[in-house]
C-alpha cells in the first residue's frame, strides 16, 4: 500500500464472540476535549448536548450509559486526510464524548480493556448532516502515522476504493463493527480510532460485488503485532490496522496491518 512499509492482509479467522459494550451515565461538564483535530476552530462553545445529539451518537456508536460527559459545539474544519476529499473551512457540529470505557467479552479470553481510549469525537458537516469522522484525539506517541493524513486518502484510492457521503445512518454501529474486526489486540494496545462511515464501491475487486455499500471504514493506531519474517530479516513489528466492514450485515470485507520494514 506505500513504499517504505510492509503490510499483511490477513483473512478472517473468525469474528470475535463476545459483545462490546459502552457504559456511560450522560452527565454534563465542559468537555475538556477543545482541539482533537488540528484544522478546527470552534465559533460556538461547547455545550450540554441536545436530545437530537444524544440520539444520533447512539445511532452512531450504539447505547451509552454510565458515567460519561458528551456536549457540542460548533466550528471551522480544514482537514485534508477525509476519505470523502479534504474539508477547505467547512462549517462542523462536533460531538464530544468524554470518559468512555471501551471493552470487548472474549470466549477463552475474558474481558479485555482498552485503558488508553477514553475520548471520541463525531464531526457532522453542518451543511449537508453527513458524517465525516469518528475519531479518538490524537495521541503523543504510538498513533496513526503510516496510515495518516494525505497518504491515507492516497492509499484508500489506490486500493481502488471510493467512499461517498451519505446521510443515511447505520443499521450496525461503530462499536458492532469494530467487534467484527478480528482480533483482540486492536482492543487492548490500540491508542487512535479513525473510522468512516458512507457508500463504498470497490473498483478493482469486481467479483465481491461491493458497489454503493454502506460501510464502515476504520484505522486503528497503536496495535502491537509481529508479522511474518523476510528471509534472512528481522520481523516487522505491525503497528497499525485498516478494516473495511459492511455496515448492514457485518461482513468483514478487508483486514490488513502495516509496519515499518
Amino acid at each position: 500500500m506505500g513504499k517504505g512499509s510492509s503490510h499483511s492482509t490477513v483473512a478472517v479467522r473468525g469474528l470475535l464472540t463476545g459483545v462490546i459494550m459502552l457504559f456511560a451515565v450522560i452527565c454534563y461538564g465542559q468537555s475538556p476535549v477543545t482541539d482533537a483535530s488540528d484544522g478546527f476552530t470552534a465559533t460556538v462553545k461547547a455545550r450540554m448536548a441536545d436530545a437530537a445529539t444524544l440520539t444520533l451518537l447512539t445511532q452512531y456508536i450504539g447505547p451509552v450509559e454510565g458515567n460519561v460527559k458528551v456536549s457540542q459545539d460548533e466550528g471551522i474544519l480544514t482537514d485534508d486526510s477525509l476519505l470523502f476529499g479534504a474539508a477547505v473551512k467547512m462549517p462542523v457540529k462536533r460531538i464530544l464524548v468524554d470518559g468512555i470505557d471501551l471493552y470487548v467479552d472474549i470466549h477463552h479470553i475474558g474481558r479485555l480493556h482498552n485503558k488508553k481510549i477514553h475520548t471520541l469525537i463525531i464531526t457532522i458537516d453542518s451543511t449537508t448532516g453527513n458524517l465525516l469522522k469518528i475519531a479518538t484525539p490524537k495521541p503523543k506517541s504510538n498513533g496513526l502515522r503510516l496510515l495518516a493524513g494525505k497518504k491515507r486518502v492516497a492509499d484508500f484510492a489506490n486500493d481502488g476504493y471510493v467512499l461517498k457521503p451519505t446521510k443515511a445512518i447505520p443499521k450496525i454501529t461503530l462499536f458492532a463493527a469494530v467487534k467484527k474486526s478480528g482480533d483482540s489486540y486492536l482492543f487492548e494496545d490500540t491508542t487512535e480510532i479513525v473510522a468512516y462511515f458512507g457508500n463504498l464501491t470497490d473498483q478493482f475487486r469486481k467479483s465481491i460485488h461491493i458497489k454503493d455499500k454502506p460501510c464502515w471504514c476504520i484505522y486503528f493506531g497503536g496495535v502491537h503485532k509481529q508479522g511474518s519474517c523476510p528471509a534472512g530479516g528481522t520481523p516487522p513489528i505491525l503497528s497499525e490496522g485498516y478494516v473495511i466492514i459492511d455496515a448492514t450485515t457485518g461482513v468483514l470485507y478487508f483486514e490488513g496491518l502495516r509496519g515499518q520494514s
